[in-house]
């Protein structure tokens, strides 16, 4: 046993606070979610009894083991602190971790699975901001790499588009609190994806995060995934106005706008096939998406950008003379190579 407790089952639990399974009431289930936020996890929200007795007895199975370091999971090698903190654990690995010297506290929270990651890379990954708060008070190291080229910081750094915005917010505010953490070079680096700390933050469409991870590592601004996509590519892609506006605002001059992606696409192109109205009229507003070059830039489909133009209503598609007439553009700027001066309708790939 870790931590010396008389409560080694669930009906220990329920007997400890004088309770009976049969006739529980709703305060007596804030009661209990009380004693796991006090003993297991801090910001732990108890959706129905079910929930409170599966965490307990995830906490009790770990409880069990004879130290924080025993294996419980050989497939992963996740020792009991790394996995008390894949599930959130703080106020568990905060107590255990009272029972070791500062000297082996330290040693064990920087303990890293097979795939060399620590209880900070699982910590962040989960977005657990107590946990991640915990183990850095006790020394665990925010600069370590796992294998696929990971800081805990680009961990916590992934988005999952079902998250709620409350799970978002959380989720920046581990970001935050890393970034003070983690040396510029870690920062800096990319994963084995060639996805930086600044693309992976792009989807949360956050400008003063993203200026403010610019600001520790302005080199960022130049970095590409493994499919020659930059900064500007990525916030088109994912519809993140906000990081467009930025990008177009603090570097209308730069070559970040007109680069192209592995498969020849430029921003435009990417702007009529995955963009939204408000970002493509964001681009058409820069000077060098004027440019009869870019205008007229084929990707590897042999198409121009504005041949995927798309109003979302096969009723409603407008041919490419009637877009460029209302922004005042020279309908002669595109090569008749390009324009059959047809309507075109969705393309998908």
């Amino acid at each position: 046993m870790i931590i010396v407790t008389s409560i080694t089952s669930w009906n220990d639990l329920i007997v400890d606070q004088g309770m009976d399974l049969t006739t529980i009431q709703d305060e007596q289930i804030g009661k209990l979610e009380g004693w796991c936020r006090k003993h297991i996890k801090s910001d732990f929200e108890a959706s129905n009894l079910k929930s409170i007795e599966a965490l307990v007895m995830d906490y009790l199975a770990l409880n069990s083991q004879s130290s924080l370091s025993a294996v419980v999971d050989t497939d992963l090698g996740y020792n009991v602190i790394q996995k008390a903190a894949k599930l959130g654990f703080d106020r568990f690995i905060e107590n255990g971790l009272k029972t070791l010297n500062e000297a082996k506290a330290i040693k064990l929270i920087n303990q890293q699975t097979k795939y060399k990651t620590t209880a900070l890379h699982l910590a962040a990954l989960g977005g657990f901001f107590p946990l991640i708060e915990v183990l850095l008070e006790h020394g665990a190291d925010p600069n370590i790499i796992s294998s696929t080229g990971k800081a805990p910081i680009h961990l916590a750094s992934y988005i999952n588009v079902s998250n709620s915005k409350e799970k978002q917010k959380i989720q920046k505010k581990c970001i935050r609190l890393l970034l003070l953490k983690t040396n510029q070079q870690t920062a800096e680096a990319c994963d084995d994806m060639g996805i930086s700390l600044l693309l992976s933050v792009i989807p949360f469409d956050d400008e003063k995060l993203f200026e403010k991870i610019l600001l520790k590592c302005p080199n960022l601004i130049h970095t590409k995934d493994l499919h020659e996509q930059n900064a500007l590519h990525h916030a088109i892609m994912n519809q993140s106005v906000h990081i467009v506006r930025y990008l177009l605002t603090h570097y209308s001059h730069s070559e970040l706008i007109t680069e192209r992606t592995d498969n020849y696409s430029t921003a435009l192109h990417l702007a009529f096939r995955y963009g939204t109205p408000q970002i493509i009229e964001l681009l058409f507003a820069n000077h060098q998406c004027l440019d009869k070059r870019f205008l007229n830039s084929l990707d590897e489909h042999q198409k121009i950008a504005v041949s995927y133009l798309d109003k979302q209503s096969s009723n409603n598609v407008e041919s490419i003379e009637t877009f460029m007439k209302k922004r005042g553009i020279d309908k002669n700027i595109i090569s008749q190579t390009s324009s059959n001066n047809v309507l075109f309708k969705p393309q998908f790939f």
